[in-house]
């Protein structure tokens, strides 16, 4: 009996999710929201066992509805970690020093871009999306190890570079009550000519509220 009551509500559930109902056009709307999520950059991590670095981001999200399907967005996003670069040169001295770069990093990503609806009219709908921005990395606590883990002891100050960023991803989100959009995302980041700091994917979750 508990079987057949817990498979009913699993279809209850389903049904309300897909059912096309209440879901409004998006065309003028504006929503305003939040992100957090989690943050996968290309370095490997400081500590040998660890398999790879992984942190969080967070971020304020705004968006305009430019027809029922296609918004225009507006993102801040943050984030910051620890890692390790190998590969990394610095010049002091005269002489170059080659080794791994071990850092403290923060990243502050203003982005803009397109978020295009597949298909119109449920209040459960997936996206495509692009995104154009500028990223700006800060590093801190650097030091430069040689292949036995030495520290060259350069004495590195902290340092700050940006890049232009490209953005592709997708994402799939319910409209709750008619009033908060839940949200779900996949997002991978080039950046254009940057330095340490050139890729990172991201998972993010997103609620919004719109008006």
């Amino acid at each position: 009996m508990r079987v057949a009551q817990f498979t009913g509500l699993l279809l209850l559930l389903g049904l309300l999710l897909a059912s096309p109902g209440d879901a409004r056009a998006e065309q003028t709307e504006i929503t305003l929201g939040a992100e957090v999520g989690l943050l996968l950059p290309d370095f490997s991590p400081k500590s040998a066992a660890e398999i790879a670095v992984a942190t969080w981001d967070v971020g304020i999200l705004l968006s305009y509805g430019v027809l029922d399907d296609l918004s225009l967005t507006a993102e801040f996003l943050f984030s910051m970690f620890d890692a390790s670069s190998s590969g990394y040169t610095v010049s002091s001295d005269g002489l170059d020093y080659t080794g791994s770069l071990d850092f403290s990093s923060r990243v502050y990503h203003p982005r803009v871009g397109l978020k295009y609806k597949l298909y119109s009219g449920y209040n459960l709908a997936p996206y495509i999306e692009g995104h154009i921005g500028w990223s700006w990395s800060t590093y801190h606590e650097a030091r430069l190890l040689n292949e036995e883990g030495l520290d060259y002891g350069l004495g590195l100050g902290d340092w700050g570079e940006g890049a232009f960023t490209v953005s592709v991803g997708a994402s799939l989100d319910y409209r709750l009550a008619n009033v908060v959009f839940i949200g779900l995302g996949f997002s991978y980041t080039y950046a254009i000519g940057g330095g340490l700091l050139r890729q990172f994917f991201t998972l993010p979750l997103q609620v919004s509220y719109y008006w």
